[in-house]
């Protein structure tokens, strides 16, 4: 949860050097997932779009959204789904960005 809130406070441009000094964001999202925490897994995509990757990110955004589901978090999968829309869309970094910031 620290390095998610440090990462969610964080400058983009800072997000590689964060992460190349504490591991990979991907891990930290799957270890949230394996602790049942879908939030701070949530809000870890952002830095495994801009540290990794769009392929990661989205296959990372499938995983969140089917706990999500599981666990009937709706306001959550509408997140989600408003954040994969503009993943799929033109300038999708800064797009995201704006989504995830509110």
């Amino acid at each position: 949860r620290v390095v998610a809130g440090c990462a969610r406070k964080s400058e983009p441009a800072r997000l590689e050097r964060l992460f190349s000094a504490c591991g990979s964001p991907l891990d930290y999202l799957h270890a949230s997932l394996a602790e049942g925490d879908v939030d701070c897994a949530a809000s870890l995509l952002m830095p495994v779009l801009l540290v990794i990757g769009a392929a990661a990110c989205v296959r990372a955004l499938t995983d969140i959204e089917q706990m999500a589901r599981a666990r009937r978090a709706d306001t959550l999968l509408a997140e989600l789904e408003r954040f994969r829309e503009k993943l799929a869309g033109p300038h999708r970094e800064a797009a995201c960005m704006a989504e995830l910031a509110h």
